[in-house]
């Protein structure tokens, strides 16, 4: 995801074949996370931007050429209008909230939510609002998604967001919306669903419907962490609008 953030809201990546690439104008985006916090974030985007290991940021330990590629990238993330906001603990009107706030201050068209879950708050806001009637995970994962949704188009902006697989992706065969945790219902309200498999917890299985095997750049594209992940299918589906 945060890949995607980058590729939308930055004007300049590294590539190894051609060095810094610009990629047109960045457009405001906005990513608004729940787990990391801002200096984790940064680190993310810089590793993606300048094609360097993520590792070798954080250790301070490069090999040739890659800390001025890094350096750059620093200057393409403070030139382009990309945002971080924080919301670690969080309630359905808070993400509202937050997207709105960034719409009026940053013209924002494009955001980023990492990720979809349940939250101390949003479950008391939840409760609250059903009269006290405590509701199941998966209906509260249902209305967050929903509301994501609504506020797509209600503010005629692209929103982006994940949540996890449960514990059944070690063993289906057919990856599909059945490996989503806590509610297969999420994958009702989006318009375009994936979901990712290590093949190696699969032993590499070779036939997987509906899968695409990524190359090794491309996994990193995908998964902003240097090179160190590589043969990753993804599941996808569109809903019809």
């Amino acid at each position: 995801m945060i890949a995607d953030f980058c590729s939308i809201g930055c004007d300049e990546i590294y590539e190894d074949e051609c060095g810094w690439k610009h990629t047109g104008k960045g457009q405001p985006s906005l990513f608004i996370g729940t787990e990391q916090d801002k200096s984790e974030i940064q680190t993310m985007m810089l590793a993606f931007l300048s094609n360097v290991n993520e590792d070798h940021i954080l250790n301070g330990l490069y090999l040739e050429g890659e800390e001025e590629r890094v350096r750059h990238a620093a200057e393409v993330i403070l030139k382009n209008p990309v945002y971080i906001e924080e919301l670690p603990d969080f309630s359905l009107q808070d993400v509202e909230n937050v997207i709105k706030k960034n719409i009026r201050e940053h013209d924002v068209l494009y955001c980023f939510f990492d990720y979809v879950m349940t939250s101390m708050k949003i479950l008391e806001e939840v409760t609250k609002r059903s009269g006290g009637v405590k509701l199941r995970e998966d209906n509260v994962l249902f209305m967050l998604s929903n509301r994501l949704k609504d506020l797509c188009n209600k503010y005629g902006i692209f929103i982006l967001t994940a949540t996890q697989l449960n514990g059944n992706f070690r063993e289906e065969k057919v990856p599909d919306q059945n490996l989503l945790r806590g509610a297969k219902s999420i994958a009702d309200v989006a318009f375009r669903e994936m979901a990712l498999v290590c093949l190696r917890l699969k032993a590499r299985r070779k036939k997987i419907v509906n899968c695409w095997k990524l190359s090794l750049r491309q996994s990193a594209t995908n998964l902003p962490f240097g090179k160190k992940f590589n043969d990753y299918p993804l599941w996808s589906s569109n809903n019809e609008v």
